[in-house]
Protein backbone atom coordinates (compact mmCIF):
# COMPACT_ATOMS: atom_id res chain seq x y z
CA UNK A 1 0.00 0.00 0.00
CA UNK A 2 1.35 3.30 -1.15
CA UNK A 3 0.76 6.60 0.99
CA UNK A 4 0.56 9.81 0.24
CA UNK A 5 3.48 11.81 1.08
CA UNK A 6 1.39 14.34 3.49
CA UNK A 7 0.74 10.28 5.25
CA UNK A 8 4.50 9.74 5.88
CA UNK A 9 4.72 13.22 7.83
CA UNK A 10 1.30 12.53 9.38
CA UNK A 11 2.28 9.11 10.15
CA UNK A 12 5.67 9.72 12.05
CA UNK A 13 4.41 12.51 14.21
CA UNK A 14 1.62 10.34 15.19
CA UNK A 15 3.68 6.85 15.31
CA UNK A 16 5.24 8.78 18.19
CA UNK A 17 4.89 8.68 21.80
CA UNK A 18 4.62 11.96 22.43
CA UNK A 19 6.53 13.71 25.14
CA UNK A 20 4.30 16.16 27.73
CA UNK A 21 4.18 19.64 26.25
CA UNK A 22 3.94 23.45 27.82
CA UNK A 23 0.95 24.86 28.61
CA UNK A 24 -1.74 25.65 26.66
CA UNK A 25 -3.17 29.54 26.30
CA UNK A 26 -7.26 29.52 27.89
CA UNK A 27 -9.97 29.63 25.76
CA UNK A 28 -9.04 29.45 22.15
CA UNK A 29 -11.13 30.41 19.33
CA UNK A 30 -10.28 26.40 17.50
CA UNK A 31 -9.07 23.46 18.69
CA UNK A 32 -8.40 20.33 16.75
CA UNK A 33 -8.20 16.57 18.55
CA UNK A 34 -6.67 13.67 16.85
CA UNK A 35 -8.10 10.94 18.91
CA UNK A 36 -6.57 7.40 19.32
CA UNK A 37 -8.41 5.77 16.35
CA UNK A 38 -6.66 8.88 14.28
CA UNK A 39 -3.15 8.04 16.19
CA UNK A 40 -3.57 4.30 15.45
CA UNK A 41 -4.66 5.24 11.86
CA UNK A 42 -1.18 6.98 11.68
CA UNK A 43 0.60 4.81 13.51
CA UNK A 44 0.11 1.79 10.99
CA UNK A 45 1.06 4.07 7.95
CA UNK A 46 4.17 5.01 10.19
CA UNK A 47 4.62 1.35 10.43
CA UNK A 48 4.17 0.34 6.72
CA UNK A 49 5.93 3.60 5.50
CA UNK A 50 9.61 2.78 7.84
CA UNK A 51 9.08 -0.70 6.48
CA UNK A 52 9.63 0.45 3.54
CA UNK A 53 12.53 2.92 4.35
CA UNK A 54 14.74 0.39 6.26
CA UNK A 55 13.89 -1.92 2.46
CA UNK A 56 16.39 0.95 1.04
CA UNK A 57 19.20 0.76 3.55
CA UNK A 58 22.67 -0.17 1.79
CA UNK A 59 24.40 -2.92 3.34
CA UNK A 60 27.82 -1.91 3.48
CA UNK A 61 30.89 -4.25 3.27
CA UNK A 62 31.16 -6.15 6.34
CA UNK A 63 34.39 -7.79 7.16
CA UNK A 64 35.92 -9.11 10.88
CA UNK A 65 37.16 -12.51 12.09
CA UNK A 66 37.10 -15.22 14.83
CA UNK A 67 37.43 -18.51 15.88
CA UNK A 68 36.02 -21.77 14.49
CA UNK A 69 37.56 -24.60 16.53
CA UNK A 70 40.46 -26.45 14.61
CA UNK A 71 40.46 -24.12 11.65
CA UNK A 72 41.76 -21.73 14.08
CA UNK A 73 41.14 -17.77 13.39
CA UNK A 74 38.63 -17.15 10.71
CA UNK A 75 38.80 -13.59 8.67
CA UNK A 76 35.89 -12.67 6.29
CA UNK A 77 34.87 -10.00 4.37
CA UNK A 78 31.36 -9.78 2.77
CA UNK A 79 31.24 -7.23 -0.35
CA UNK A 80 28.73 -5.69 -2.45
CA UNK A 81 30.91 -7.31 -6.00
CA UNK A 82 30.51 -10.56 -4.55
CA UNK A 83 28.41 -13.06 -7.17
CA UNK A 84 25.19 -14.12 -5.08
CA UNK A 85 21.61 -12.78 -3.65
CA UNK A 86 20.66 -13.02 0.07
CA UNK A 87 17.34 -13.25 1.72
CA UNK A 88 16.94 -11.08 4.73
CA UNK A 89 14.10 -11.34 7.22
CA UNK A 90 13.74 -8.82 10.59
CA UNK A 91 11.40 -10.00 13.52
CA UNK A 92 10.79 -8.44 16.56
CA UNK A 93 11.25 -4.44 16.31
CA UNK A 94 10.31 -2.27 18.56
CA UNK A 95 10.33 1.39 18.12
CA UNK A 96 10.01 4.51 21.09
CA UNK A 97 10.06 7.57 19.79
CA UNK A 98 9.51 10.81 21.62
CA UNK A 99 8.81 13.87 19.78
CA UNK A 100 8.89 17.88 21.46
CA UNK A 101 6.25 19.86 19.78
CA UNK A 102 5.99 23.49 20.11
CA UNK A 103 5.70 26.86 18.30
CA UNK A 104 7.88 28.54 16.21
CA UNK A 105 6.97 31.91 17.42
CA UNK A 106 4.83 32.63 14.42
CA UNK A 107 2.05 29.93 15.59
CA UNK A 108 3.06 27.46 13.36
CA UNK A 109 3.94 24.04 14.99
CA UNK A 110 7.29 22.87 15.41
CA UNK A 111 8.28 19.25 15.82
CA UNK A 112 11.87 17.22 16.96
CA UNK A 113 12.99 14.12 18.01
CA UNK A 114 13.48 14.48 21.42
CA UNK A 115 14.66 10.69 21.97
CA UNK A 116 14.80 7.68 19.78
CA UNK A 117 15.67 4.54 20.70
CA UNK A 118 14.81 0.50 19.26
CA UNK A 119 15.39 -2.89 19.63
CA UNK A 120 15.68 -5.45 16.72
CA UNK A 121 14.66 -8.85 18.15
CA UNK A 122 15.98 -11.51 15.43
CA UNK A 123 17.43 -11.42 12.19
CA UNK A 124 17.65 -14.41 9.86
CA UNK A 125 19.98 -14.35 6.60
CA UNK A 126 20.06 -16.75 3.94
CA UNK A 127 22.57 -16.14 1.45
CA UNK A 128 22.63 -18.34 -2.15
CA UNK A 129 25.54 -18.28 -5.19
CA UNK A 130 29.01 -19.83 -5.04
CA UNK A 131 30.11 -19.11 -2.18
CA UNK A 132 27.17 -19.37 0.11
CA UNK A 133 28.09 -23.44 1.84
CA UNK A 134 30.78 -21.21 3.46
CA UNK A 135 29.26 -18.15 3.98
CA UNK A 136 26.53 -19.68 5.80
CA UNK A 137 28.76 -21.34 7.87
CA UNK A 138 28.95 -18.00 10.28
CA UNK A 139 26.10 -16.42 9.22
CA UNK A 140 25.34 -15.78 12.75
CA UNK A 141 28.23 -13.40 12.53
CA UNK A 142 27.03 -11.65 9.49
CA UNK A 143 23.30 -11.70 10.98
CA UNK A 144 24.42 -9.63 14.30
CA UNK A 145 26.79 -7.19 12.29
CA UNK A 146 23.58 -6.40 10.20
CA UNK A 147 21.22 -5.82 13.16
CA UNK A 148 23.69 -3.43 14.30
CA UNK A 149 23.35 -1.79 11.14
CA UNK A 150 19.60 -1.49 11.60
CA UNK A 151 19.64 -0.44 15.00
CA UNK A 152 21.45 2.94 13.87
CA UNK A 153 19.66 3.22 10.51
CA UNK A 154 16.33 3.44 12.40
CA UNK A 155 16.42 6.03 14.56
CA UNK A 156 18.79 7.97 12.07
CA UNK A 157 15.73 7.34 9.24
CA UNK A 158 13.44 8.74 11.90
CA UNK A 159 15.15 12.00 12.50
CA UNK A 160 15.93 12.63 8.76
CA UNK A 161 12.09 12.42 7.79
CA UNK A 162 11.33 14.66 10.78
CA UNK A 163 13.79 17.62 9.73
CA UNK A 164 13.16 17.28 5.85
CA UNK A 165 9.28 15.84 5.72
CA UNK A 166 7.78 16.56 8.88
CA UNK A 167 9.05 20.34 9.68
CA UNK A 168 8.22 21.36 5.98
CA UNK A 169 4.86 19.56 6.02
CA UNK A 170 4.07 21.44 9.29
CA UNK A 171 4.90 24.78 7.81
CA UNK A 172 2.15 23.76 5.57
CA UNK A 173 -0.65 24.54 7.84
CA UNK A 174 -2.13 28.29 7.53
CA UNK A 175 -1.39 30.56 10.23
CA UNK A 176 -3.62 33.25 8.80
CA UNK A 177 -6.08 33.09 5.34
CA UNK A 178 -7.57 35.76 3.52
CA UNK A 179 -11.25 35.34 3.55
CA UNK A 180 -12.14 38.32 0.87
CA UNK A 181 -10.72 41.86 0.48
CA UNK A 182 -12.55 42.75 3.68
CA UNK A 183 -11.72 40.42 6.20
CA UNK A 184 -8.87 37.42 6.99
CA UNK A 185 -8.60 34.45 9.83
CA UNK A 186 -6.02 34.27 11.98
CA UNK A 187 -5.30 30.19 12.98
CA UNK A 188 -1.53 30.95 14.62
CA UNK A 189 -1.18 28.43 17.16
CA UNK A 190 -2.27 29.75 21.74
CA UNK A 191 -0.37 27.01 22.52
CA UNK A 192 1.86 23.77 22.28
CA UNK A 193 -0.35 20.85 21.42
CA UNK A 194 -1.37 18.71 24.55
CA UNK A 195 -1.80 14.95 25.48
CA UNK A 196 -4.46 13.86 26.72
CA UNK A 197 -6.53 10.87 27.73
CA UNK A 198 -8.75 11.39 24.40
CA UNK A 199 -5.68 12.14 22.29
CA UNK A 200 -3.37 14.92 21.15
CA UNK A 201 -5.29 18.56 21.38
CA UNK A 202 -4.00 21.63 19.51
CA UNK A 203 -4.95 24.89 20.56
CA UNK A 204 -5.60 27.81 17.77
CA UNK A 205 -6.89 31.77 17.96
CA UNK A 206 -9.18 31.39 15.28
CA UNK A 207 -9.57 35.00 15.02
CA UNK A 208 -11.44 37.17 11.69
CA UNK A 209 -9.55 40.63 11.43
CA UNK A 210 -10.27 43.42 9.32
CA UNK A 211 -7.59 43.68 6.26
CA UNK A 212 -7.31 47.46 5.79
CA UNK A 213 -7.00 47.85 9.90
CA UNK A 214 -6.27 45.11 12.77
CA UNK A 215 -7.71 46.20 16.03
CA UNK A 216 -7.64 44.39 19.94
CA UNK A 217 -10.92 42.15 20.15
CA UNK A 218 -12.99 43.47 23.08
CA UNK A 219 -13.76 40.57 24.39
CA UNK A 220 -12.58 36.89 25.10
CA UNK A 221 -13.72 33.73 23.50
CA UNK A 222 -15.30 31.38 25.52
CA UNK A 223 -14.64 27.92 27.76
CA UNK A 224 -14.49 25.02 25.19
CA UNK A 225 -15.36 21.63 27.02
CA UNK A 226 -14.74 18.55 24.38
CA UNK A 227 -17.26 15.94 24.68
CA UNK A 228 -15.80 12.47 25.36
CA UNK A 229 -15.96 11.37 22.14
CA UNK A 230 -13.46 9.00 19.98
CA UNK A 231 -15.59 7.42 17.06
CA UNK A 232 -13.93 9.78 14.15
CA UNK A 233 -10.06 10.07 13.49
CA UNK A 234 -10.29 14.10 14.15
CA UNK A 235 -12.81 16.41 15.77
CA UNK A 236 -12.95 20.21 15.32
CA UNK A 237 -14.32 22.75 18.01
CA UNK A 238 -14.74 25.74 16.29
CA UNK A 239 -16.04 28.05 19.08
CA UNK A 240 -18.96 31.06 18.64
CA UNK A 241 -15.96 33.45 19.18
CA UNK A 242 -15.04 32.65 15.87
CA UNK A 243 -18.31 33.51 14.16
CA UNK A 244 -18.46 37.00 16.53
CA UNK A 245 -15.31 38.11 15.41
CA UNK A 246 -16.44 37.79 11.87
CA UNK A 247 -19.40 39.35 12.50
CA UNK A 248 -18.01 42.35 14.17
CA UNK A 249 -15.17 42.79 11.36
CA UNK A 250 -17.74 42.79 8.56
CA UNK A 251 -20.31 45.25 10.48
CA UNK A 252 -17.00 47.55 10.71
CA UNK A 253 -16.89 47.65 7.31
CA UNK A 254 -20.10 48.08 6.77
CA UNK A 255 -20.84 45.16 4.91
CA UNK A 256 -24.14 44.53 7.30
CA UNK A 257 -25.83 47.82 6.09
CA UNK A 258 -28.43 47.91 3.15
CA UNK A 259 -29.83 50.51 0.87
CA UNK A 260 -33.53 49.54 -0.34
CA UNK A 261 -34.84 51.52 -3.00
CA UNK A 262 -38.04 51.72 -4.89
CA UNK A 263 -36.79 49.41 -8.02
CA UNK A 264 -35.80 47.04 -5.02
CA UNK A 265 -39.53 46.03 -5.09
CA UNK A 266 -41.05 43.24 -6.69
CA UNK A 267 -43.39 44.46 -9.53
CA UNK A 268 -46.13 43.25 -8.49
CA UNK A 269 -45.89 43.98 -4.45
CA UNK A 270 -48.06 46.31 -3.43
CA UNK A 271 -46.40 48.04 -0.88
CA UNK A 272 -43.80 49.68 -2.87
CA UNK A 273 -40.87 52.33 -1.55
CA UNK A 274 -43.21 55.07 -2.56
CA UNK A 275 -45.65 57.87 -0.88
CA UNK A 276 -48.59 56.68 -2.94
CA UNK A 277 -48.00 52.81 -1.66
CA UNK A 278 -47.76 53.90 1.79
CA UNK A 279 -49.89 56.95 1.87
CA UNK A 280 -52.49 54.06 3.62
CA UNK A 281 -49.87 53.18 6.42
CA UNK A 282 -49.00 56.45 7.11
CA UNK A 283 -51.65 58.88 5.92
CA UNK A 284 -49.29 62.23 6.59
CA UNK A 285 -46.96 60.90 4.60
CA UNK A 286 -48.71 61.12 1.01
CA UNK A 287 -49.98 64.47 2.11
CA UNK A 288 -46.26 65.75 2.64
CA UNK A 289 -44.43 64.20 0.29
CA UNK A 290 -47.11 63.65 -2.84
CA UNK A 291 -46.20 61.61 -5.78
CA UNK A 292 -42.53 60.73 -3.69
CA UNK A 293 -40.16 57.77 -3.75
CA UNK A 294 -38.64 56.20 -0.60
CA UNK A 295 -35.38 54.88 0.46
CA UNK A 296 -34.74 52.99 3.24
CA UNK A 297 -30.78 52.03 5.08
CA UNK A 298 -31.02 49.52 7.34
CA UNK A 299 -27.89 48.96 10.00
CA UNK A 300 -27.24 46.80 12.83
CA UNK A 301 -27.06 48.93 15.90
CA UNK A 302 -24.28 46.66 16.85
CA UNK A 303 -22.23 43.87 15.42
CA UNK A 304 -25.11 40.64 15.75
CA UNK A 305 -23.28 37.87 17.65
CA UNK A 306 -24.14 34.09 17.58
CA UNK A 307 -25.03 32.19 20.33
CA UNK A 308 -24.35 28.76 20.61
CA UNK A 309 -26.50 26.29 22.95
CA UNK A 310 -26.92 22.66 22.75
CA UNK A 311 -28.68 21.90 19.30
CA UNK A 312 -28.86 25.82 18.27
CA UNK A 313 -27.52 28.22 17.04
CA UNK A 314 -29.55 31.66 17.44
CA UNK A 315 -28.90 35.37 17.11
CA UNK A 316 -30.86 38.16 18.13
CA UNK A 317 -29.78 41.16 16.01
CA UNK A 318 -31.69 44.99 16.51
CA UNK A 319 -31.33 47.10 13.11
CA UNK A 320 -31.64 50.70 12.89
CA UNK A 321 -34.03 51.87 9.65
CA UNK A 322 -33.94 54.79 8.96
CA UNK A 323 -36.43 56.44 6.12
CA UNK A 324 -35.39 59.45 3.44
CA UNK A 325 -38.04 61.29 0.72
CA UNK A 326 -36.17 61.44 -2.43
CA UNK A 327 -37.21 65.05 -3.57
CA UNK A 328 -37.87 65.07 -7.03
CA UNK A 329 -36.03 66.67 -9.78
CA UNK A 330 -32.76 67.09 -7.01
CA UNK A 331 -30.23 65.38 -5.04
CA UNK A 332 -31.32 65.67 -1.61
CA UNK A 333 -32.76 63.02 0.48
CA UNK A 334 -35.46 64.30 2.75
CA UNK A 335 -35.52 62.66 6.54
CA UNK A 336 -38.82 60.90 7.61
CA UNK A 337 -38.59 58.33 10.27
CA UNK A 338 -36.07 56.13 12.08
CA UNK A 339 -37.25 52.78 13.28
CA UNK A 340 -35.81 50.07 15.55
CA UNK A 341 -36.27 46.72 14.45
CA UNK A 342 -35.97 43.30 16.51
CA UNK A 343 -36.05 39.78 15.69
CA UNK A 344 -35.02 36.34 16.41
CA UNK A 345 -32.50 34.37 14.01
CA UNK A 346 -31.72 31.16 13.80
CA UNK A 347 -28.55 29.81 11.80
CA UNK A 348 -27.59 26.57 10.09
CA UNK A 349 -23.91 25.48 10.04
CA UNK A 350 -22.77 23.02 8.07
CA UNK A 351 -19.28 21.73 6.79
CA UNK A 352 -18.43 20.99 3.19
CA UNK A 353 -15.22 20.68 1.36
CA UNK A 354 -13.06 21.35 4.50
CA UNK A 355 -15.19 25.23 5.08
CA UNK A 356 -17.53 26.74 7.07
CA UNK A 357 -20.95 27.11 5.92
CA UNK A 358 -24.22 28.93 7.27
CA UNK A 359 -27.37 30.12 6.07
CA UNK A 360 -29.88 32.17 7.94
CA UNK A 361 -33.70 31.97 8.40
CA UNK A 362 -35.97 34.31 10.30
CA UNK A 363 -37.09 32.74 13.47
CA UNK A 364 -39.88 35.56 13.90
CA UNK A 365 -41.07 38.38 12.43
CA UNK A 366 -39.61 42.02 12.87
CA UNK A 367 -40.98 44.01 15.51
CA UNK A 368 -40.88 47.91 15.46
CA UNK A 369 -40.74 50.86 17.50
CA UNK A 370 -40.10 54.08 16.22
CA UNK A 371 -37.22 55.87 17.51
CA UNK A 372 -38.15 59.16 15.73
CA UNK A 373 -40.70 60.93 13.32
CA UNK A 374 -40.56 64.67 11.38
CA UNK A 375 -43.60 63.70 9.86
CA UNK A 376 -45.40 63.18 13.19
CA UNK A 377 -47.03 59.67 15.43
CA UNK A 378 -48.01 56.73 13.51
CA UNK A 379 -48.95 53.12 14.21
CA UNK A 380 -45.48 51.33 13.13
CA UNK A 381 -47.33 48.19 13.53
CA UNK A 382 -49.04 48.74 10.18
CA UNK A 383 -45.45 48.89 8.99
CA UNK A 384 -44.10 45.30 10.19
CA UNK A 385 -45.42 43.14 7.40
CA UNK A 386 -43.81 45.50 4.69
CA UNK A 387 -40.62 45.51 6.61
CA UNK A 388 -40.60 41.69 7.02
CA UNK A 389 -41.00 41.35 3.35
CA UNK A 390 -37.81 43.19 2.60
CA UNK A 391 -36.45 41.52 5.42
CA UNK A 392 -37.68 37.81 3.39
CA UNK A 393 -36.64 38.55 -0.26
CA UNK A 394 -33.40 41.10 -0.11
CA UNK A 395 -31.91 41.28 3.18
CA UNK A 396 -31.43 37.17 4.07
CA UNK A 397 -30.61 36.59 0.72
CA UNK A 398 -28.42 39.12 0.70
CA UNK A 399 -26.23 37.83 3.95
CA UNK A 400 -26.67 33.98 2.64
CA UNK A 401 -24.92 34.71 -0.32
CA UNK A 402 -21.99 35.31 1.49
CA UNK A 403 -22.82 32.93 4.22
CA UNK A 404 -23.00 30.25 1.95
CA UNK A 405 -19.23 30.86 0.85
CA UNK A 406 -17.89 30.12 4.09
CA UNK A 407 -14.35 30.04 5.61
CA UNK A 408 -11.46 26.96 5.56
CA UNK A 409 -10.54 24.97 8.63
CA UNK A 410 -6.87 24.82 8.93
CA UNK A 411 -5.91 21.91 7.12
CA UNK A 412 -2.23 21.32 5.86
CA UNK A 413 -1.92 20.19 3.06
CA UNK A 414 -3.24 17.37 0.81
CA UNK A 415 -5.54 17.11 4.13
CA UNK A 416 -9.48 15.82 3.28
CA UNK A 417 -12.18 15.21 5.42
CA UNK A 418 -15.05 12.69 5.75
CA UNK A 419 -17.50 11.15 7.49
CA UNK A 420 -18.30 14.23 8.94
CA UNK A 421 -20.74 14.90 11.76
CA UNK A 422 -21.61 18.44 12.79
CA UNK A 423 -22.98 18.29 16.67
CA UNK A 424 -24.02 22.20 18.52
CA UNK A 425 -22.71 22.57 22.12
CA UNK A 426 -22.89 25.50 24.77
CA UNK A 427 -20.59 27.97 23.02
CA UNK A 428 -19.26 25.62 20.27
CA UNK A 429 -19.65 23.61 17.47
CA UNK A 430 -18.05 20.24 17.20
CA UNK A 431 -17.14 18.37 13.91
CA UNK A 432 -16.30 14.79 13.83
CA UNK A 433 -14.27 13.67 10.91
CA UNK A 434 -12.23 10.77 9.20
CA UNK A 435 -8.98 11.87 7.79
CA UNK A 436 -8.51 10.82 3.94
Amino acid sequence: MMARPYCVVVALLLLAEVSRLGEGASNPGFVVRITRKGLEYARQYGMAILKKELSTINVPDLSGSFEVGWMGSVSYEFKSTLQGTFDLSVDGVSISIYLNLGEDGNGRPTASVAHCSNSVGHVSIHISGNLSWLLNLFHKRIENKLKDILKQEICEIIRTSTSSHLEPYLRTLPVTLMIDEVAGIDYSLVGAPQVTSQGLDTPFRGEFFGRSQRSPVPFDAPPIRLPQQHDRMAYFAVSQYVFNTASRVYHQAGHMNFTIRNEDSPLNFPNRLHTKSLGAVIPQLARLYPNTELELEMSPESAPFLMFTPGNVTCVPVMNIQAFALLPNSSNRKPLFQLRARTDISATISVSSGRVLGSLTPGSKLKLELKHSNIGFFDVQLLESIFNYYASYIIYPSLNAKLEKGFPLPLPRDTYLSSLELQVHKNFLFVGADID
